[in-house]
């Protein structure tokens, strides 16, 4: 019998719209060149690990950084996690 290893690796995505917290995070780290230990660590507050495969099929909706971490640029729901589903005009209003 052959030992499974799982070999679908996942990948963290920043969740930018979270919340207030995080939309503030993101303009902070977005404007800086080289992201220190600490902001990674504020980065994992709001990151959540998807499978290669979510990334290949929803590959418009999240954007590499420059920075080296990844954001998810679609809907997020506090119940339910990520979502595919277009985000609603009145959630863009701060």
């Amino acid at each position: 019998m052959q030992d499974r290893v799982i070999k679908n690796a996942t990948e963290g995505l920043f969740i930018h719209n979270y919340n207030d917290e995080s939309r503030k995070l993101f303009w902070i780290i977005g404007n800086k060149k080289f992201l220190s230990r600490q902001d990674f660590r504020k980065i994992q507050l709001f990151t959540v690990q998807v499978y290669q495969n979510f990334l290949n099929k929803n590959q418009g909706m999240y954007r590499k950084m420059p920075q080296g971490f990844s954001v998810w640029d679609g809907n997020y729901d506090n119940h339910t996690g990520i979502s595919t589903d277009p985000i609603e005009p009145d959630d863009l209003i701060v």
